[in-house]
């Protein structure tokens, strides 16, 4: 046997004990099938490696999923945070299809078994290039926005604000504020009743308004504020900062400078006009000066902005002619035990 025949013979065998390999590894087809006897050329060797070389591409290569069972086939590459090492190509997807399935996991567990299904529909779940997290929000504003509905099994601490625009509603655990809550709607509460927003003052007349003529109605002028949790008491006038019901307690303390107090009277201005007003018995005895505390306490309804003030009223007879709305009597030998009280508290 010469050397040609010897060439000839080698490369024969070559692809036809690779025939096998290469179809099972390839997506593309052989140019000739040779036939014993035949003469190998250049141009035959040539054409057949071109064939290869032009078509070893990823569309050229046999798939690892010739069946549901090897395409679901996946490996952990770190098992028992030790590497396991891919000894064929077959093994390297099988290592990153297994990643890919845990990603998913990690994104809707429910929902994914296998590395190739559907994640969660486009725009549930996004991280925006500033870090934010949406959830129903492909834009979110927030450090994590959820454009759905919340829902939290245990309980939610905050250390900051939390600002509601909508309706809050707690129906079993307490909801821990370690500062202010601001609350723009309504704030439903069906476990255990939080504490409405209250407003309590009392008044702190420094004098007893000397020159008034009997009969006069006068402003409350001055308050100092006992617990203003809203800061809605000015130094006249209560303002409302929330649409609702209210309950007004006002009790003044009248004193006239006169043997004789006949009358007076407990008001309530809203919006500059009297909506509620209270007879106040007459006193009369002896010595130069008498008081008389007497007032009202009511529900009423008022809007976000509505102004509230209160004022008394006085006649006398007799040789007085002066009278005052006091904190406490500061006149020689007067009561010092009491004085005039405002309540106000935002019905829940």
């Amino acid at each position: 046997m010469n050397k040609r025949s010897q060439i000839f013979g080698f490369l024969t065998g070559l692809f036809i004990m690779g025939g096998v390999s290469l179809f099972a590894g390839a997506t593309f087809s052989r140019i000739k099938t040779w036939v014993s006897g035949e003469t190998l050329t250049a141009s035959d060797l040539n054409a057949e490696f071109n064939n290869i070389l032009n078509n070893l591409t990823p569309a050229g290569i046999d798939d690892y999923s010739s069946s549901v069972s090897e395409m679901r086939s996946t490996a952990d590459p770190y098992p028992g945070s030790s590497e396991s090492l891919a000894t064929s190509l077959a093994g390297e997807v099988e290592r990153l299809r297994y990643q890919i399935l845990q990603l998913k996991l990690a994104i809707q567990p429910n929902n994914i078994t296998y590395w190739y299904q559907d994640a969660p529909t486009a725009g549930v779940f996004s991280i925006a290039a500033n870090g934010n997290v949406g959830v129903g929000d492909t834009t979110p504003d927030y450090t994590i926005d959820d454009a759905g509905t919340l829902g939290v099994d245990g309980q939610v601490y905050f250390s900051s604000h939390v600002t509601i625009t909508g309706n809050l509603t707690t129906t079993a655990a307490s909801l821990a504020v370690t500062t202010n809550v601001a609350i723009t709607g309504d704030l439903t509460v069906s476990g255990v009743l939080a504490s409405a927003a209250t407003t309590k003052v009392r008044s702190t007349m420094s004098s007893d308004l000397t020159g008034n003529n009997s009969g006069s109605i006068k402003i409350v002028s001055t308050w100092t504020d006992t617990y203003d949790a809203l800061g809605e008491m000015g130094t006249t006038t209560f303002t409302a900062t929330s649409t609702g019901y209210y309950q007004v307690c006002f009790f003044p303390l009248v004193e006239s400078e006169t043997t004789v107090l006949t009358s007076s009277e407990a008001l309530m201005y809203l919006n500059g006009a009297i909506v509620l007003r209270h007879s106040i018995e007459g006193w009369s005895g002896g010595g130069n000066f008498n008081d008389r505390s007497d007032g009202f306490c009511d529900t009423i309804s008022l809007t976000a902005g509505d102004k509230l003030e209160f004022a008394a009223t006085a006649v006398n007879s007799g040789g007085g002619n002066k009278f005052g709305i006091r904190n406490d009597n500061s006149y020689a030998g007067g009561n010092t035990t009491y004085g005039t009280y405002l309540t106000i508290f935002r019905v829940p």
